[in-house]
């Protein structure tokens, strides 16, 4: 195994994020936030503190880690994973609300080393801290949700949004970072990687 593209991609061999992976059989899911359409029950969960006491959590069977912000270190085999969750003074442009909470992830397989930005959700107002968040913290990968032209999240029309992250995931791209997308439903067309959604989600959601 050798090269960027091939280590991020055994990452979502290996491990998932929000019901999204590259193998349907991960055991562990990294979870952004508390929403049900990104929860499951069919595996070992690590989701942000600030949610320990959400009421979706009650409804989730599977073992569940609360992940602390200082971050949480895990050995899988010859593979080592870091995963941190980040505070509004971590992130450029230091907001006072996000969607979600964005997280921090480094992975290591052998020799070999890559560090990633992972965003499960967004508001319209979130996506302008994407890029220089992600140059700041040195990411070689970017998680963003891929989004079908129908959730507002705050945007004056609804395919918005879509547009939005999709322009600023072409200029990451351009910067050399491999941008991977989690279906928010569809795939994109502007992604390295598409994650397929390999595991059911915990309830319907609520809102889009």
């Amino acid at each position: 195994m050798s090269g960027k593209l091939d280590i991020i991609k055994d990452l979502f061999h290996t491990i998932g994020f929000d019901r999204a992976a590259l193998y349907p059989l991960v055991s562990v899911f990294i979870v952004s936030h508390a929403d049900c359409d990104h929860l499951t029950d069919s595996a070992e969960q690590w989701i942000p503190t600030k949610y320990r006491g959400h009421k979706n959590l009650r409804d989730v069977q599977g073992p569940l880690l609360a992940l602390p912000w200082k971050g949480y270190w895990r050995p899988l085999g010859e593979r080592r994973i870091k995963v941190k969750p980040l505070v509004f003074s971590e992130i450029k442009g230091q907001p006072n609300r996000l969607h979600c909470v964005w997280i921090e992830i480094t992975y290591w397989y052998r020799e070999h080393e890559v560090k990633g930005l992972l965003i499960g959700d967004l508001d319209v107002q979130d996506v302008k801290y994407i890029h220089k968040t992600a140059i700041a913290r040195k990411a070689d990968f970017i998680v963003l949700p891929s989004y079908g032209g129908v959730t507002t999240h705050g945007a004056e029309q609804p395919e918005q949004l879509a547009e939005l992250v999709e322009e600023v995931a072409r200029e990451i791209r351009d910067k050399g970072l491999v941008t991977v997308a989690r279906p928010h439903p569809v795939k994109a067309e502007w992604a390295d990687i598409n994650l397929d959604i390999v595991a059911p989600q915990l309830c319907a959601a609520e809102s889009l």
